[in-house]
């Protein structure tokens, strides 16, 4: 065995170990599959499974009618006291953005009044993609919600 191919294999055994390291979170416990593309795959639908999660229930799809200042939209949002949770929702989804701090105009004695934030998606295309994105975890309520915001916006095209 020449020294080129000792080095190869020396590397490829140091990229194993921090593979290893990456997967295995839990000192002393052993995954059984070390494909790094696999373990990243599932990393990602359970991150999306998450805000389809968070999209069923807080989310709503909803189409606004064409007035004289647009042709009619569809859209998404989510409102939130916490931003943390937007921000993380955005970051996974990379569509939308998150607006706020807004207060509550109905001030209300021993009520909610704690500033809120919203994330928005309001372009047809990245609204088309969030639902893609997440339709696989939506409960049924909300497939027919996007579905029927989808199917309005072509009407109006």
């Amino acid at each position: 065995m020449d020294k080129l191919s000792g080095e190869k294999r020396s590397r490829k055994t140091k990229i194993n170990r921090e593979i290893d390291r990456s997967i295995n979170p839990i000192p002393g416990h052993k995954m059984t599959k070390k494909n790094p593309k696999l373990e990243l795959a599932w990393h990602i639908r359970e991150e999306l499974a998450w805000a389809a999660g968070l999209a069923d229930g807080e989310g709503h799809w909803h189409f606004e009618k064409p007035s004289k200042y647009n042709y009619g939209r569809g859209r998404f949002e989510i409102t939130q006291v916490e931003r943390a949770v937007l921000d993380r929702f955005q970051k996974i989804i990379s569509l939308g953005k998150v607006y706020g701090p807004w207060e509550h105009s109905n001030h209300k004695k021993g009520g909610n009044n704690k500033p809120y934030f919203r994330y928005v998606v309001q372009r047809v295309e990245e609204v088309e993609k969030l639902t893609q994105l997440l339709w696989p975890w939506l409960s049924s309520v909300k497939r027919k919600q996007a579905e029927q915001v989808l199917a309005k916006r072509s009407e109006y095209l």
